[in-house]
């Protein structure tokens, strides 16, 4: 992982707080004061690490397919409402429409297939 004005970080521990945001304890930063310089960094981290993280990021979930019913939904877009955030899916047909991440569950494979059971109208909203 990669925090900017840190540069590579080997991540100790991670507790996620509203799917939006998590804490991190790093091999690196060990102290409060090196941590508070680091507030608001932005964090890159490749597709291979997010296993490692202990929790799913939302910008996981792009690139993800759903499938519901046999038809199969790709996640293109994230909007992270604060409340419960909304996975932009696209048929196959390139209609677009919202599915609220509380639907899944749980967490998916990095990259793979869920299996969904959403109710019929969504795609109509």
């Amino acid at each position: 992982m990669t925090l900017s004005g840190a540069g590579e970080v080997t991540v100790r521990r991670s507790v996620p707080r509203d799917g939006l945001t998590a804490l991190l304890a790093t091999e690196e930063v060990r102290s409060r004061e090196a941590a508070e310089e680091l507030r608001g960094c932005e964090i890159y981290v490749d597709r291979d690490g997010v296993a490692g993280l202990g929790f799913f990021p939302l910008y996981g979930y792009v690139g993800l397919v759903l499938v519901s019913d046999g038809r199969r939904l790709g996640v293109v877009d994230i909007d992270p409402l604060p409340g419960n955030p909304l996975l932009i899916v696209e048929t196959e047909e390139g209609k677009r429409f919202p599915v609220p991440l509380v639907m899944l569950p749980g967490s998916p494979e990095v990259d793979g297939e869920v299996e969904v059971d959403l109710p019929g109208g969504l795609e109509d909203l």
